[in-house]
């Protein structure tokens, strides 16, 4: 049975929070196991996986969430069998056209990112196509508001992560089995939930369709807005990368070491944003905007809150939590906890806000919002000539301002919203 908002966040906050402790175990084993360099090097591995897998299918993921309870609302079959057909043609084309790329830059890739191992970038690969064809399946369920079964499936896959990392490093203390348990974990999470979606009949190809004037660019425009938004977030570890010098995988490690702690703020608030899109496109569905200036005000609110309070934990005591998760190795400064915890906060009220104007038809003002808070970031890197950490913390902190603000205030004096 679909859920609303209310009952929705709550499923999907458990799921999210087991999500969350087995990616932690992942994250404290693979630490001590490696140490810090090593961890780091997994670490980027890791978010280079899931920032390309949001190439491949955050895009199609959103447009299938948000046109499935928006023409449910309208009782529209025919439009939502031509979004699946739509959608799964241009998942392939994205998929052959990423696979073509990783080919011929193969020792670039591998040069670059991957301490030259070309095995890396073929684990790379196969986990981002597998990444993306289990969150595509997933989206299907979320778009269902089907949230009992969406917090199951957080849990499933983020156990499955653990299994496949553990799999790998006790088969040999490495980075590259590692990677293959990370690459590989998708596979039985996939298989059960496309055997649950063929079982509840939620996905029909046959029929006839009708057709959605514009949904070609509106896919493609949210694959791009889904990657560059999801590239922000992951962006720490790529420029350490390229700024870092020898020492980058080292400063990798720190970073990541305050950056998963921190993890469990996005994971309270992706819960709301998980329930929230599919029940706020289903409001604009029905044209119910008084419905809309509630969700607009109530979760802005809560998200302000959480990360307020997360900013101020961490002032005090990140530091010590960094150290009593991985170890005394792991010696941090308290500005790093600070600047990290700032870089996120102002992320999420921007992936907040990313939300309500995708839902609300008004995607371009989001897809302009990310450019712009990624030039900056990238501007501001190249320009500060400081320590690798806290020049890559300021540009960060920089990006994510300017994309909460400026969708803040096209939300508050452009929209109808509230």
């Amino acid at each position: 049975m679909a859920q609303g908002v209310k009952k929705g966040s709550i499923y999907s906050l458990i799921g999210q929070g087991g999500a969350a402790f087995f990616v932690f175990l992942f994250q404290a084993i693979a630490a001590r196991m490696l140490g810090t360099a090593r961890f780091g090097s997994l670490s980027l591995f890791y978010s280079l996986v899931l920032m390309f897998a949001a190439v491949l299918s955050s895009g199609i993921n959103d447009t299938i969430v948000k046109n499935i309870s928006f023409y449910e609302a309208a009782r529209k079959d025919k439009e939502i069998r031509f979004v699946y057909r739509r959608s799964i043609f241009l998942f392939v084309i994205f998929s052959a056209i990423l696979t073509v790329l990783v080919v011929i830059f193969l020792r670039y890739i591998s040069l670059r990112f991957f301490d030259g191992k070309v095995i890396i970038a073929f684990e790379f690969l196969i986990g981002v196509l597998l990444f993306s064809i289990y969150r595509i399946f997933f989206s299907v369920i979320i778009g269902k508001r089907e949230f009992h079964f969406v917090s199951l499936f957080l849990i499933l896959q983020s156990m499955f992560l653990l299994i496949g990392v553990l799999v790998g490093l006790l088969f040999r203390k490495d980075v590259v089995t590692a990677n293959m348990g990370i690459a590989l974990s998708p596979i039985i999470p996939l298989i059960l939930v496309v055997t649950l979606i063929s079982r509840n009949g939620w996905v029909s190809f046959r029929g006839e369709t009708s057709f959605i004037k514009g949904v070609n660019i509106f896919i493609i425009g949210m694959s791009i807005l889904s990657f560059l938004d999801i590239f922000l977030l992951r962006l720490g570890p790529v420029l350490i990368k390229l700024l870092g010098g020898v020492n980058a995988n080292f400063y990798n490690g720190l970073y990541s070491a305050i950056f998963m702690p921190l993890s469990f703020t996005r994971t309270i608030t992706i819960a709301l944003f998980t329930s929230l899109f599919p029940n706020i496109s289903r409001a604009f569905g029905e044209n119910n905007m008084e419905q809309v200036r509630r969700y607009v005000l109530k979760s802005t609110g809560l998200v302000l809150g959480i990360v307020t309070a997360v900013s101020i934990i961490f002032y005090f005591w990140g530091p010590i939590i960094v150290r009593i998760i991985y170890g005394s190795n792991y010696v941090v400064n308290r500005i790093d906890c600070v600047l990290i915890s700032l870089v996120l906060g102002f992320y999420l009220l921007g992936r907040l806000n990313n939300r309500i104007l995708i839902a609300g038809g008004f995607y371009r003002v989001s897809l302009f919002s990310i450019i712009a808070s990624l030039s900056i970031a990238i501007i501001v890197s190249l320009l500060l000539k400081i320590a690798v950490m806290p020049r890559v913390e300021v540009a960060l902190l920089a990006g994510t301002f300017t994309y909460a603000i400026t969708q803040v205030y096209f939300i508050i004096f452009k929209s109808k919203f509230i």
